[in-house]
């Protein structure tokens, strides 16, 4: 709070340091603003939908989110994951973390049912990918309610137990 009240600096990058391309980090402490492309070894989240979620899918790692510790969660259609149960909803909910423990890197009406014809493999679709400490969800080329595919977005979310380096310097959640 203190933050948004009082904006910091954000310090620029050492002029030795290079830019990354997307998909790459720069390691150490600097944050991974990357986004990683999903391949083969992703898995689709859930069939195409307007307010639907994945299965729960059982974490191999603790993620712990402001010291509340979940091994367990549900990716939702509307941009969002949580915790505790499914939320079939995509606004007008609290955000608070002990009725609706979520991350939400952008929560919206998201409709994956698309009625235009598809590009490629990759159109309006939730990806995810886990390992053995970090869950990726890629929401790809994705559209809105009621099946609008005309403006689309692409956004993800990496969470990790804090040791994976593709979210580098201990931190467990990138956008």
């Amino acid at each position: 709070l203190n933050q948004v009240q009082h904006p910091q600096q954000v310090p620029l990058p050492h002029p030795a340091a290079s830019r990354t391309a997307i998909g790459e980090h720069r390691g150490g402490d600097a944050p991974c603003a990357c986004w990683i492309e999903p391949d083969s070894t992703y898995t689709i989240a859930m069939p195409e939908t307007d307010e639907g979620h994945s299965a729960m899918i059982t974490l191999p790692f603790t993620f712990s989110l402001f010291g509340f510790p979940f091994d367990s969660l549900y990716i939702m259609n509307n941009g969002f994951i949580s915790f505790n149960h499914p939320l079939y909803v995509y606004a007008g909910v609290s955000l608070s973390l002990e009725s609706h423990p979520m991350i939400a890197p952008f929560f919206a009406d998201v409709d994956t049912r698309d009625s235009t014809p598809a590009q490629d493999f990759l159109h309006g679709e939730v990806f995810y990918k886990l390992t053995s400490h970090a869950l990726y969800v890629n929401w790809v080329s994705v559209g809105y309610y009621n099946e609008h595919g005309d403006l689309r977005n692409s956004f993800q979310v990496i969470i990790t137990d804090g040791t994976d380096s593709v979210v580098p310097g201990g931190n467990n959640i990138s956008f």
